[in-house]
């Protein structure tokens, strides 16, 4: 997924001891979740939990799904700034590969 081509140079807010969830793994289980309806720390969990065999059709989820506590600390965590220019790199490569000025999200064009 050229997603995870924008967010590999996301910095990893944690400290060397301790890893056991790859940092995209988490942010790509909150992103599904959260555009799949999830709306809170635990429904993030839940969603990983249901949908774990569609999740490591992208990514490799080793040690599994994260535990809410977890999800909530590493999101919290990243630096807001950096995850939006990983976002918007996105949106612009996927608009410009579309030869498109503008992409309408409203879904009206």
């Amino acid at each position: 997924m050229v997603l995870f081509t924008h967010l590999a140079d996301l910095p990893d807010p944690r400290t060397p001891i301790n890893i056991r969830h790859n940092l995209m793994d988490v942010v790509f289980l909150t992103f599904a979740a959260v555009l799949s309806g999830a709306s809170g720390w635990k429904a993030i969990e839940v969603f990983g939990d249901a949908q774990l065999d569609w999740l490591r059709q992208y990514r490799g989820f080793e040690h599994g799904i994260p535990r809410r506590h977890c999800i909530a600390h590493l999101i919290r965590a990243l630096d807001g700034e950096a995850l939006m220019q990983a976002l918007l790199g996105w949106i612009n490569a996927r608009r410009q590969g579309s030869g498109q000025a503008v992409i309408a999200i409203d879904g009206k064009t």
